[in-house]
């Protein structure tokens, strides 16, 4: 009895065993307990197509793993940005596989070319560089097909810096939606442009872009579209001409530059149009901070790495203060042309002073000027009428210095014109308030203090409507009322100063020069109340026939230069 009691207890057990195996063979995944005494390794990862198996590491059972594309026979699947994550359950240990929203073809060299999509992210599309190990290269016409047909409503498309080819406008026909106070855009190479991605309709709500993958925007990057928020990258070292063309006349603008001031400071831009502020009333520039956020820059602040600010870095710039590092040799043309800064200190370091470099900065009030500048383009605050204030670091002569000198290479060189500071000194002593400027030149006593620096009279100025002179001065030296005699009754005078016939026949019918000065401080003082008539070099301009100054009522220059 107890031997037959023994073998059914053995045959009971075996039974039960033989149940345990093929519980495991078959799959068991319960959970709760099916296989609990075995340990499972992966043997065969499963992919998209193919099925994977799990290999029991204690007995000689193995599980057949569905197909990632039959996600729906696993037992848990999350969504990601640009996978699912699936998970089989075998008693107590859990596996889990990620299944990629992309369809693939191998196209060779380790690279993939994307032909379709499984789902998308909440919101967007997000392709990775790599899927199962190699390198998404390219993206095939029919890649977005399913997001067209069902309608998908998308906020963003994002394309990796890996891909260098596509097949038709991959992006036209998706719908797009205005995503509240989000951006609804597209991340894409600097390998394309916009018409590239969209063909020859850029949907309106396209409002942020991304770049990636390249270091140079080009002239048509943004060609048909319009948006006003923009990401670039570090890496970008060149920017065409006309390349933010698309940003004129658009208000809001915020530019997000992953690199530092240091590295803007580098970027080669073309032309005006290069800077995306080029054209806007308010914009906004943001850096990426140390805590990996980004950061409204309130003031420009050129750091001592920089040497060189080249030329149109900051046209337009949303900034209050201009602050230059004493490391700045430097500052070309069109620097900061119609920045939006208040206040400018410019070093004594630095040695060129561009061509326009700080023109049109129509809210620039105060200016601190280095005396170091040997060299100077034409105009460097060209139209700059609200500035009140000039604190100038050197001495007279220096600044003197500054007007029509031969260390100035580029000719008829000056600080300031059609503007309300009077930069070009002729002497340290004067009362500046018996011109009714309104406006002050400063310069550092030898304590280091600024104080007020009076001028008696400027060599250049052209005024507006705004000012009214209470007395004419006409300045001629000796030598230039000889050379104004040599070229009495000539065509080159009778032609230059075609529109002051009353001065040519003043001039004509004196006998000396105090005798034309006063008739001619009658003819301007009954025809306008008030003016100023400067000779000096290099030929005879009539200043007021300047068509940006069509304006002017209260204030006449006729510049004869060069008699």
């Amino acid at each position: 009895m107890k031997k037959f009691l023994s073998v059914l207890l053995i045959t009971v057990t075996a039974l039960c065993l033989g149940v345990l195996l093929v519980s495991c063979g078959g799959g068991g995944n319960d959970g709760d307990g099916a296989c609990a005494s075995h340990t499972y390794e992966v043997s065969v990862s499963p992919s998209y197509d193919t099925v994977g198996t799990l290999k029991c590491k204690n007995c000689t059972e193995s599980i057949t793993l569905p197909a990632l594309k039959d996600r729906e026979q696993y037992f848990e699947s999350s969504m990601g940005n640009s996978s699912y994550t699936v998970t089989y359950v075998v008693g107590s240990q859990r596996f889990s596989f990620e299944q990629s929203f992309f369809i693939y073809e191998d196209i060779g060299s380790g690279n993939i070319a994307i032909t379709d999509m499984l789902g998308k992210s909440e919101t967007g599309i997000e392709i990775p560089e790599t899927i199962d190990g190699k390198t998404v290269t390219k993206i095939k016409s029919s890649a977005f097909d399913v997001a067209r047909q069902n309608g998908w409503q998308l906020l963003y498309v994002k394309i990796p810096a890996t891909v260098t080819e596509i097949e038709g406008n991959i992006l036209s026909g998706l719908t797009w939606i205005q995503g509240g106070a989000g951006h609804t855009g597209v991340e894409f190479p600097l390998c394309f442009t916009l018409k590239d991605l969209f063909g020859e309709s850029v949907p309106t709500k396209i409002s942020q872009v991304i770049f990636n993958g390249g270091d140079t925007i080009r002239t048509n990057t943004l060609e048909g579209g319009a948006p006003y928020s923009y990401v670039i990258p570090a890496s970008v070292t060149k920017i065409e001409t006309d390349a933010f063309y698309p940003c004129a006349n658009r208000s809001g603008i915020s530019v997000y530059y992953h690199g530092t001031l240091a590295d803007w400071c580098k970027i080669e831009f073309e032309s005006e149009k290069s800077n995306p502020f080029f054209r806007v009333d308010s914009s906004f520039f943001f850096l990426m901070g140390e805590n990996g956020s980004w950061e409204l820059l309130n003031d420009i602040v050129i750091p001592d790495t920089v040497t060189e600010i080249k030329s149109y870095a900051f046209v337009g710039f949303p900034a209050d203060k201009i602050i230059i590092a004493d490391s700045v040799v430097t500052i070309a043309d069109y620097a900061f042309l119609k920045s939006k800064a208040t206040y400018a200190y410019i070093p004594d370091s630095v040695r060129y002073l561009g061509a326009s470099s700080f023109a049109e900065n129509y809210s620039l009030a105060t200016v601190i000027l280095g005396c170091g500048i040997e060299n100077m383009g034409r105009s460097p605050f060209y139209y700059t009428k609200k500035v009140k204030n000039l604190y100038f670091t050197g001495t007279a002569s220096q600044l003197q210095a500054l007007k029509y000198n031969e260390s100035i290479t580029v000719d008829d060189g000056v600080l300031w014109r059609l503007s309300t500071i009077p930069a070009h000194v002729y002497s340290e002593t004067a009362d500046i308030a018996a011109w009714s400027l309104g406006n002050s030149v400063w310069h550092y006593d030898e304590s280091g203090e600024p104080v007020l620096w009076d001028i008696k009279k400027q060599e250049y100025y052209f005024g507006n409507d705004t000012y009214n002179y209470t007395e004419t001065e006409i300045v001629i030296t000796d030598e230039e009322w000889a050379a104004l005699l040599a070229k009495k009754g000539t065509d080159e005078l009778s032609g230059m100063l075609a529109d002051y016939p009353d001065i040519i026949n003043a001039f004509n019918e004196s006998a000396s020069k105090e005798e034309f000065i006063s008739k001619a401080k009658a003819i301007f003082a009954s025809a306008r109340g008030g003016s100023n008539i400067q000779f000096g070099k290099n030929g005879i301009k009539d200043c007021y026939k300047d068509s940006r100054l069509t304006s002017s009522k209260d204030f006449v220059a006729v510049c004869v230069d060069g008699v």
